[in-house]
């Protein structure tokens, strides 16, 4: 089977990431706040679906409920930003979308959260939604749980739909049971030149 080049480009910084940085792997059954899973999919990923960012909007999901971290809860990963690891601030060029990318799971870590919703400001406007199905064995493998194997991610951004020349975003894990969302890690600051 011949992969088209945008794939093999994308396994190629996979590879060279997970050569460049060692991260151990977390073994215990519950990481702890901060505490990443092995940041790099040990296997090569599924290709992610392609999602279109729309214009950032407050109602684009009816009922949506925030929830605060709860200590000692992990819900999921934030690894990568625009192929690079998990930065605190970003600067984006326009035109130049924006690719996150991790790993989302329910708080009870029974199974991947259904979506991830990634949100602009304090409004929480939304800026990108994506189904959480990527292979991320390894966080199945850490968790001792192989219903977590498809808990990957990778959401895109049109920076052109954010306002303003900086904006936080925050991922979130999206529960469609319960219409609860989940924090992934702290918000990232992206700043647009």
């Amino acid at each position: 089977m011949k992969l088209p080049n945008q794939i093999l480009k994308k396994i190629s910084v996979l590879i060279v990431l997970s050569a460049a940085v060692s991260l151990p792997a977390c073994t215990s059954t519950s990481p702890g706040p901060g505490t990443q899973v092995n940041t790099q999919p040990e296997n090569t990923p599924s290709p992610a679906p392609e999602t279109t960012a729309t214009a950032p909007t407050t109602q684009a999901i009816e009922g949506i409920n925030f929830q605060t971290p709860k200590p000692g809860q992990s819900t999921g990963s934030v690894d990568t930003i625009n192929n690079k690891l998990r930065q605190p601030s970003i600067s984006v060029s326009p035109g130049t979308p924006i690719q996150i990318a991790g790993w989302a799971i329910l708080p009870d870590a029974t199974k991947p959260a259904d979506m991830v919703i990634v949100t602009a400001g304090e409004e929480k406007a939304i800026a990108s939604k994506t189904p959480v199905n990527v292979d991320r064995p390894d966080v199945g493998k850490a968790l001792k749980n192989k219903a977590l194997d498809r808990s990957g991610w990778v959401a895109k951004i049109d920076p052109a739909t954010l306002s303003g020349g900086e904006v936080s975003l925050q991922v979130w894990g999206y529960n469609s049971q319960t219409k609860e969302a989940y924090p992934i890690g702290a918000p990232v600051k992206v700043v647009l030149k």
